[in-house]
């Protein structure tokens, strides 16, 4: 499959048929899976565009797009702190955010995908959604299997409750 296919064609095939599948978890998350296996092979890079240009479409709750990206092969692996923030653009409600920062945010920064100082900036935000997802994103370092990270965990809520009364 071309990253051509991935960018343009493949884009109007999935939100042409997400327009016309029920908007429930359920019923997303198996026309997610089957596209899943249908991009299995597909270069890196060309399923983190596929998920930027879903999201842009605004067809379809982002968990589909990040889902996408967090279970392709290599999309996590090479992910950049660009692409992160491009993903996490548009965030304006908890649900948007939780996903993006459980399903890409937080497992990125877990795998060094993006460093310490880039979520204590985002701590720092003036926006309270890229605030709340530096929050989020501390649940993906302490996750059944993993040792746990407190101490990055407790640095971002120290952060978040420092600055708590600028924002507030």
């Amino acid at each position: 499959m071309t990253s051509m296919t991935i960018d343009g064609t493949l884009v109007e095939e999935i939100t042409s048929r997400l327009k016309t599948t029920a908007h429930t978890t359920p019923a997303l998350r198996a026309v997610r899976r089957e596209y899943t296996k249908h991009i299995r092979d597909a270069e890196p890079r060309a399923v983190i565009r596929l998920a930027l240009g879903l999201q842009k479409s605004g067809v379809v709750h982002r968990f589909f797009s990040d889902e996408l990206v967090a279970n392709h092969k290599g999309a996590m692996a090479s992910l950049t702190r660009a692409d992160i923030e491009k993903l996490g653009r548009g965030m304006d409600s908890w649900d948007k955010v939780d996903c993006f920062g459980t399903i890409v945010a937080g497992p990125a920064w877990r795998m060094g995908r993006v460093d310490d100082e880039v979520i204590a900036e985002w701590a720092l935000s003036n926006d309270r959604w890229w605030r709340r997802a530096a929050l989020v994103c501390t649940t993906r370092l302490n996750v059944k299997g993993t040792k746990g990270d407190a101490k990055r965990t407790l640095t971002v809520c120290e952060v978040l409750m420092m600055t708590a009364t600028i924002w507030w």
